[in-house]
């Protein structure tokens, strides 16, 4: 099934100004069974199996795999978590003083589709106002287990808004 939705992805191409727009897809891959605590590990699983297919490449999918991969994965969020304890903190001060900010880009179809569509993006406000791209903080807030609290910051916000 991920192969098939990592070639469709990859079939829509498509030509803007005279030139080719490829896109791709990496994908992750957990499956949610006996040995899956809660839905934050089930949740980091794929996106840590995501991260390797980037890491490898991109435009292909990887399968997290707990006896192969999960001490490789647990020693980089580990290690993430420890090595820049100030992001870390830095997004538990941002989740409690409402300091995130969303941006919404509008989608345009290129099939003629008239309606409005958003995707919404999320920066952090650091102390002086300034925003942090979530490429920055993203992989610390999973690291240390606050995804979570982000994602419901950013359901209610895009919800209110």
């Amino acid at each position: 099934m991920a192969e098939l939705i990592r070639t469709t992805i990859e079939e829509l191409g498509f030509i803007n100004n005279d030139q080719l727009i490829s896109t791709t897809a990496s994908i992750g891959i957990a499956y949610l069974d006996k040995t899956v605590n809660n839905s934050q590990e089930f949740i980091n699983q794929a996106y840590r199996a995501c991260e390797e297919a980037k890491s490898a490449g991109g435009n292909q999918y990887m399968v997290f795999d707990p006896e192969d991969l999960s001490e490789k994965y647990t020693e980089t969020a580990a290690s993430d978590a420890e090595g820049d304890e100030a992001i870390v903190k830095m997004i538990g001060e941002s989740l409690a003083k409402d300091n995130f900010r969303l941006l919404f880009q509008p989608v345009v179809s290129l099939q003629g589709d008239t309606r409005e569509n958003y995707a919404v993006l999320l920066r952090m406000l650091d102390g002086q106002g300034n925003e942090i791209r979530p490429l920055q903080f993203l992989k610390h807030a999973v690291a240390s287990g606050q995804m979570v609290d982000i994602d419901r910051w950013v359901i209610k916000h895009a919800i209110e808004t």
